[in-house]
């Protein structure tokens, strides 16, 4: 009987749920301070995570971790979760990347929603459609193609000439027809 009890004792330790308090992620491997109860606080409790996705989240996580054969000393987190930052009314299928900033990789049914902290967004709507919403700006750093249809709502301002069908604006003249050249905008 005595055994029984002890393999009992042993089965009901294996699974462990706890506040994460705080985290190294110096090493090969992020270690954490675990506080399971008032009386059980683990420190350097290895935290594994997917290949290929990192985090570290803040103060506070809740996490789950599974410790090996019973021994509460010798414990790994695999799962983390924190209230305060967890994004909400996700539809079903749907998953996304996010931080306690503010900034979110969001795939949704309707397409790909990416957030930074100030609000900025690329949307690719799914359909072949996107919008870019930059409110301080957009600067676009490369020799750019632009395939299709252009259409500028408002001014266009050029630093250099622009070349239109091989023409330049700058150096372009028309004939007044009532003599001479007009729309020389050299200068």
């Amino acid at each position: 009987m005595k055994e029984l009890q002890s393999l009992y004792y042993r089965i009901r330790r294996v699974v462990g749920r706890g506040r994460g308090i705080t985290q190294d992620d110096t090493g090969p491997v992020q270690l954490t301070q675990l506080r399971c109860s008032d009386l059980e606080t683990f420190d350097d409790v290895p935290r594994v995570a997917e290949y290929g996705l990192a985090s570290n989240p803040p103060d506070g996580w809740d996490g789950v971790a599974v410790f090996f054969g019973g021994d509460r000393s010798s414990g790994v987190v695999i799962a983390t979760n924190h209230q305060q930052f967890r994004l909400k009314n996700l539809g079903k299928g749907e998953s996304a990347l996010y931080d306690n900033q503010g900034q979110v990789v969001y795939l949704r049914k309707s397409g790909i929603l990416i957030k930074d902290k100030a609000g900025s967004t690329v949307a690719m709507n799914g359909d072949g459609t996107g919008i870019l919403s930059f409110g301080s700006g957009l600067t676009i750093d490369a020799n750019t193609k632009i395939v299709g249809t252009l259409e500028v709502t408002e001014n266009i301002t050029a630093d250099q000439d622009v070349t239109v069908s091989g023409m330049s604006v700058k150096n372009h003249n028309h004939t007044d027809p009532q003599g001479g050249v007009v729309g020389n905008m050299q200068g």
